[in-house]
């Protein structure tokens, strides 16, 4: 895969020129100019942030100084992981925009805006985008809404745009994020059918989306989730229309899995004779504190890591080296620290270090891992974590374990990172450490970075920042608690 550090600055700029995502043609009915901005064409793992300024204040900005003008925002397609440049960059990008450029913008028309970009804008829009920006932001849902407002004859459209509006008059329930924007797959039984429904021994709650893969029908991507009513399974799908082996929803309704002979769990997907259910963004929920037969299944439906290979082992680094990475800061990921003395001497270090190694500073009462979890590279664990009524598993995988001991200077130090696995509310790595340094002191330590990975996060991120913090208190205090109790 080609990314932003294969090639050269006159060569991104050269392809943002030819991709012409960003575009300066066309009056609104005011008269005003029109940027249009073709969001699915935009490269975001090829060009870098300084190059798309760079391209912006020499190709963009000057046009606009002089005069007001609106923006035509097409949102139709994007796809986050392959379009979107991550928040710390969108702040970049809006807080190197001259000032009169931003007084002379009057309109933005968002185009079809999906579930998510309305929940991001609706949570962080007014944070972003100071000075009233966000006052002039107008979610347009249909190319015939768009066309109230800007002069039709003067825009190009591309054709998958018209295609997808035409989807829209045919399935308006697209637009709330209650209806897949995948196609249909048909060939289903009635939602009474008297199919039996495949019983559920574990007090477990899954919630998140599926893939749904049919030979030669296609695939239907919809929000699902799997409880335990009256001790069955069931799917809380939208727009789910399957085999009759499989199972079948309408909008908003309820649908239960099939035999138990046709279904079963076996790592991230739900197998049956004619289908491959493939879980994604995924979250696990359980109403009491969970059992380890409940963590088990939690890590075994999890699948492998949400976050990129490249990123794997990098809190191993020193705190101002992740924090010097470009990569994690353009990729939407931010960091988290927190650093604390607990004691001095070597005794003291070997006692953190076992500490560590029995998942104390996870002895909390409102967050914990199984104690008999080992700390070996490789294993997957699950940290459940109380939140308001459910507690939620968080399925996480030992990425790397360290240990550095120097006799000369009678320093050691004893580390391991856990990457975050699908199911996990977040994507990024954890590390945790107990350090012996040169002046005979002894820290825990706490480092990670980390992006939200599901909707809900992605809503109540400040929340989650805030919580990493008091888990970061918490966890410290354990340790120190646990160490003077020796």
């Amino acid at each position: 895969m080609i990314t932003a550090a294969q090639i050269s600055d006159s060569e991104q700029l050269a392809l943002l020129e030819k991709l012409h995502v960003f575009q300066i043609h066309g009056r609104d009915k005011r008269g005003r100019p029109i940027l249009r901005v073709i969001a699915k064409f935009f490269p975001a793992r090829i060009v870098s942030v300084d190059v798309l300024r760079k391209y912006l204040e020499e190709k963009i900005f000057p046009e606009l100084e002089n005069k007001p003008f609106a923006v035509v925002y097409v949102h139709t397609g994007v796809q986050r992981c392959e379009n979107f440049p991550g928040i710390s960059a969108l702040r970049s990008i809006y807080d190197a925009i001259p000032i009169n450029v931003k007084q002379n913008l009057e309109a933005v028309y968002f185009l079809h805006p999906g579930l998510q970009a309305r929940l991001f804008l609706a949570t962080f829009g007014r944070f972003l985008f100071t000075g009233g920006v966000y006052g002039k932001l107008k979610y347009v849902s249909r190319l015939d809404y768009l066309w109230e407002h800007v002069r039709r004859s003067e825009i190009d459209v591309p054709d998958f745009v018209y295609d997808h509006d035409e989807d829209l008059e045919h399935r308006p329930m697209m637009d709330y994020g209650l209806e897949s924007d995948h196609p249909r797959v048909y060939g289903a039984p009635a939602v009474d059918s008297s199919e039996s429904m495949y019983s559920m021994s574990q007090r477990i709650w899954t919630v998140g989306v599926v893939t749904v893969e049919q030979p030669h029908v296609g695939r239907a991507r919809v929000a699902f989730s799997l409880a335990e009513p009256r001790r069955r399974a069931c799917l809380h799908a939208t727009d789910m229309l399957l085999s009759p082996s499989a199972v079948t929803a309408l909008s908003l309704s309820r649908v239960f899995v099939g035999d138990a002979g046709q279904h079963h769990v076996h790592g991230c997907k739900f197998k049956s004779q004619s289908n491959n259910f493939t879980l994604k963004d995924m979250v696990f929920l359980s109403w009491a504190a969970p059992t380890p037969k409940e963590q088990k299944a939690c890590i075994d439906r999890s699948g492998g890591f949400n976050y990129e290979a490249k990123f794997r082992g990098a809190t191993a680094k020193s705190l101002s080296s992740l924090q010097e990475d470009k990569g994690l800061s353009e990729n939407g990921f931010l960091c988290n620290h927190a650093r604390v003395l607990v004691g001095s001497g070597l005794e003291t270090y070997e006692k953190g270090k076992r500490a560590l190694q029995d998942w104390r500073h996870f002895g909390l009462n409102w967050a914990f891992v199984d104690p008999k979890t080992p700390v070996q590279n490789g294993v997957k664990f699950c940290v459940c974590v109380k939140e308001f009524l459910p507690w939620v598993m968080m399925p996480l995988q030992i990425v790397y374990v360290n240990e550095n001991k120097s006799s000369k200077q009678s320093m050691a130090s004893f580390r391991f990172g856990g990457g975050t696995l699908q199911g996990h509310l977040l994507a990024g790595e954890e590390r945790f450490s107990i350090e012996l340094d040169e002046n005979n002191q002894v820290w825990y330590e706490i480092l990670s970075f980390s992006k939200p990975a599901h909707v809900l996060s992605f809503v109540g991120y400040p929340y989650v920042m805030l919580r990493q913090r008091y888990f970061a208190h918490h966890s410290t205090n354990a340790i120190k608690k646990h160490l003077k109790a020796l």
